[in-house]
């Protein structure tokens, strides 16, 4: 019973209602650096989950690959069959009907 008395009074004299002297206000310049280094962190913590994010991203590409090349039945090692050559169109030549004279005559001129 006395201890309880005791821890009574002992919870009720050690939460004070007076303000605290203690409290430390920083300066402004503080504040700034503070804020600058909040943001550093978080810049390099949302960094590193990028690369975390590609690293895993890559893997499963990776391993989509591999499973696609196991389901690919052509065998790589001897080489793909070259394609069949599209047959060559038909050419129509039009036929010249310009008639034939010196080069030297016709060059204005040149006579």
């Amino acid at each position: 019973m006395r201890y309880l008395i005791l821890l009574c009074l002992l919870c009720c004299f050690s939460c004070s209602t007076g303000t605290d002297s203690k409290v430390v206000t920083l300066p402004p310049h503080e504040w700034v650096y503070i804020n600058q280094r909040i943001d550093q962190f978080s810049k390099q913590k949302r960094q590193g989950c990028i690369n975390q994010l590609m690293e895993q991203a890559t893997d499963r590409v990776n391993q989509t690959l591999l499973n696609k090349e196991e389901l690919i039945p052509i065998d790589t090692i001897i080489g793909l069959p070259k394609p069949n050559r599209p047959f060559k169109p038909h050419i129509r030549e039009k036929k010249d009907t310009t008639p034939i004279r010196p080069f030297v005559d016709s060059i204005p001129g040149g006579n």
